[in-house]
C-alpha cells in the first residue's frame, strides 16, 4: 500500500477524475472530530460523486445515492488531501482533513 498527497492545485482535476473512477463503488464514509470522536456517516454507500467547489464556497461535497435518496457529506475549508493506493494502483481509501483539525475518511469496502 503506498499513500500520496494531493497538490492543492490539482483538487479539482483530482477529484472529477476521482468521481468518474470511483462511481458506484461501495464505501464507508467516516468523520473524526477533536471534540465528538468518531462517527460512520456512510456505510456500504455507493460513490455517486466528490466535487470540489474552489470558486464559491472552498469546500468538498461527497454524495451517494441509497434508494433513490442522495446524502451529501460536506468538508468545509480542506487543507489536506490524502490517497492511499495498493500495489496495482487502485485507490482503497480517501483521507481529508480540514482547517478545524477534522477528518473525514472515505473506505473502500469490496
Amino acid at each position: 500500500m503506498s499513500n500520496k498527497q494531493i497538490a492543492p492545485e490539482r483538487w479539482k482535476e483530482f477529484f472529477e477524475e476521482f468521481s468518474n473512477g470511483n462511481q458506484g463503488r461501495r464505501m464507508k464514509l467516516e468523520t473524526v472530530n477533536p471534540e465528538s470522536g468518531d462517527q460512520i456517516q456512510f456505510e456500504k454507500s455507493p460513490l455517486l460523486s466528490l466535487i470540489y467547489d474552489s470558486v464559491n464556497t472552498g469546500q468538498v461535497t461527497i454524495s451517494t445515492k441509497e434508494e433513490e435518496i442522495t446524502r451529501t457529506h460536506t468538508i468545509h475549508a480542506p487543507n489536506i488531501v490524502w490517497e492511499a493506493l495498493d500495489q496495482d494502483g487502485k485507490v482503497l481509501a480517501l483521507e481529508i482533513l480540514d482547517e478545524g483539525h477534522n477528518q473525514t475518511i472515505l473506505q473502500f469496502q469490496e
